[in-house]
């Protein structure tokens, strides 16, 4: 079975350029071989590490720490993580979603001006993320766009840098 569409010519088939991921899958095959039991701890391991920068990314938005974790543990309870977590081929979500979150936590502090170092430093965790699956192309850009649309009062002034913050998370 193959993504390619009906009208397409047969004997295309999607190859995707995924290194992160293949790399991991590859260790765990290099120390597990064919052991199931290891391939879904890593799985759950690696959702764990994903809720640590989700914390993280939450404690940038809200004021309290109490409402960070509440958003965390939400997050890291929602039902529909079930099956990214449980499949094994899907670990690329949870690497491409450590990832993501990273270079938004990042991008925030630089759009702080918390250090002109982070703003370059958001880039490395995104070409990982690049590196692990296709869709956070759109994502993090896109994210963060919407972080500046809502900063400010106006198009206009998101689009230039310049204006009046609007929301707490900035200073």
């Amino acid at each position: 079975m193959t993504a390619v569409p009906w009208w397409t010519n047969t004997s295309w088939r999607i190859r995707y350029f995924r290194p992160v991921a293949s790399v991991s899958h590859l260790i765990d095959y290099t120390l597990w071989k064919s052991n199931p039991l290891p391939y879904h701890v890593h799985n759950v391991v690696l959702y764990a590490v994903l809720a640590v920068p989700a914390l993280c990314f939450y404690a940038a938005f809200f004021r309290h720490a109490w409402a960070a974790f509440c958003g965390a543990l939400i997050f890291t309870l929602e039902p529909c993580h079930y099956m990214t977590v449980r499949w094994i081929a899907s670990r690329n979500d949870i690497i491409c979603a450590i990832f993501l979150v990273a270079s938004l936590i990042f991008y925030l502090r630089f759009s702080r001006r918390e250090g002109r170092s982070r703003g370059f430093s958001s880039y490395f965790p995104y070409i990982l993320a690049l590196c692990t699956k296709e869709i956070s192309f759109h994502l993090s850009r896109s994210s963060s766009s919407i972080h500046d649309l809502i900063r400010f009062k106006n198009l206009k002034a998101a689009l230039t840098g310049h204006g009046r913050c609007t929301c707490s998370c900035s200073s």
